[in-house]
């Protein structure tokens, strides 16, 4: 929001909208086309913009759960229990944070990355947008003369993490950055 130069005023009003809601606002100021909020790309990362609001503000859910007997494991004992769990519909993960595991990580991963190359791959193929800029943690130096300091080490550093995750940089220009 803040490349988009809005008014005071404009800009808070932009920066509480939803997340996919300011990408598509951003698309659509600046004139570029190709970013969609109902591709299943962006449906995922919708769902996981809900996963983190349902984890960050909890309501009381009830599941149902099932205890069997108690068994004698040895040093342990053992309490045999099955849970019904509801599925995420787009991302296939439980609703339920205790049952994730590994694998539910990669898949949240994966639709978090999938999601930042499709935004960015898309504000790429323009040609007028330098990504790494983009991206760049800044310090505004004043603001009435627009002075912005971009933070090149610590972008490197992320970019590099990133990339090792799995997010895909190859095709947005930004091989400077990740030597």
């Amino acid at each position: 929001m803040f490349n988009l130069e809005l008014p005071p005023d404009e800009f808070k009003a932009a920066d509480r909208q939803r997340p996919l809601d300011k990408i598509a606002r951003f698309f659509k100021d600046e004139g570029l086309a190709g970013f969609s909020k109902g591709v299943r790309t962006s449906q995922r990362c919708a769902e996981l913009l809900e996963i983190r609001d349902a984890y960050v503000h909890p309501k009381n859910r009830q599941d149902s759960a099932v205890l069997d007997s108690l068994k004698d494991g040895g040093e342990e004992w053992i309490i045999p229990m099955s849970v019904d769990l509801t599925l995420w519909p787009q991302l296939g993960v439980p609703r339920g944070t205790f049952a994730w595991d590994a694998k539910t990580s990669a898949v949240v991963l994966d639709a978090a990355f999938r999601f930042h190359h499709y935004v960015l791959s898309k504000i790429h193929a323009t040609g007028g947008y330098d990504i790494a800029a983009l991206l760049a943690s800044c310090i505004d130096v004043a603001e009435k003369l627009r002075i912005t300091i971009p933070l090149d080490d610590d972008l490197k550093q992320e970019l590099r993490t990133a990339k090792e995750y799995g997010l895909l940089l190859e095709d947005l220009g930004l091989n400077a950055w990740l030597g």
